[in-house]
């Protein structure tokens, strides 16, 4: 028995069908495996980043001037740069190809749901250039998982760690800026009282004049040491205000750079946990910051070793 060319036709498109609907069937991850999970996304165009999680204090970083990151709900204090750029290339990386979820109803133990931290990406006219949600459930060894905002599927994200949301997580905190060996000269005063002055010369360290005082040359670079590692926990305040001590310090340090810049660091009153307030003369705003007891300690006693080694 013959078959008819018609019927051999229709098998034919049957059968081209068929494989198409399988095509289709396909895993989504199979499909997209590889891709990238924000293709086209720009960190350059990104003017603001928002970060917000239940329960924490929002957190909003801004491009200041000289495309400097700010955190806005620390007055614009400058945001740790390296961190910023580290978010940025970690999201860039972002990929497709390990799909863990793809229900709306298991994002919450998955970590990316009503629990989870969302990120979002602007330009400078408010537009939104990404949105993000993250996770990481109990028992995820590295990593976090992440989805689109606007989708359900989920992702492993291995090079994403949990994003910090709080906003002091995101401060640059070293209280001073500057290179030991450009040091020219420095002062100490104590309750407004001057306590120590020094120059540097040819053979060291000494106090200004031919007769001056000479210092130990080892205590002096320890202190320049310390000076340059000082760390702050946070911004405290917009302004060094009489509450903070910081009006009439208790201890102040003055740095004199060859350049002819000065840094001043000036350590207040203590707060109700110990911590000192302090602030940098240098900073285009007077921000009062909290500097931990004990590494004010530690540059009070810096100080105490210079002056008790200075010998005539």
């Amino acid at each position: 028995m013959s078959v008819h060319p018609r019927n051999v036709v229709l098998a034919l498109v049957l059968a081209a069908l068929l494989a198409a609907n399988a095509l289709l069937a396909r895993p989504r991850s199979e499909a997209q495996a590889g891709g990238p999970l924000a293709p086209g996304f720009d960190p350059a165009a990104v003017e603001r980043i928002e970060l917000s999680a239940p329960g924490a204090e929002p957190l909003a970083l801004e491009r200041g001037d000289g495309g400097l990151w700010t955190v806005v709900q620390r007055g614009g204090f400058p945001a740790y740069a390296f961190a910023v750029d580290e978010l940025f290339a970690r999201v860039r990386a972002l990929s497709r190809s390990d799909r863990v979820g793809e229900e709306a109803a298991a994002h919450d133990a998955q970590g990316v749901g009503a629990s989870g931290t969302r990120l979002a990406f602007e330009d400078r006219d408010g537009r939104a250039l990404l949105e993000l949600v993250q996770g990481a459930p109990p028992g995820l060894a590295a990593g976090c998982n992440v989805r689109l905002a606007a989708e359900v599927d989920v992702y492993r994200a291995p090079g994403l760690p949990p994003v910090p949301v709080s906003p002091a997580a995101w401060l640059d905190t070293r209280l001073a800026v500057f290179e030991p060996a450009e040091v020219r000269a420095l002062a100490a005063r104590r309750q407004g009282q001057p306590w120590l002055e020094l120059e540097r010369d040819a053979l060291g360290w000494g106090a200004p004049g031919p007769e001056g005082a000479r210092a130990q040359r080892t205590r002096v670079e320890r202190l320049l040491q310390v000076a340059a590692q000082l760390i702050f926990a946070d911004v405290l305040a917009l302004e060094a205000g009489p509450a903070t001590g910081l009006d009439a310090p208790v201890t102040e340090l003055v740095l004199e750079l060859k350049d002819g810049e000065r840094v001043t660091l000036a350590l207040g009153g203590r707060a109700d946990d110990g911590a000192y307030y302090a602030t940098n003369s240098g900073w285009p705003r007077p921000w009062c910051v909290a500097l931990p007891a004990e590494t004010a300690d530690v540059l009070l006693a810096a100080l105490e070793d210079v002056a008790q080694g200075v010998k005539r």
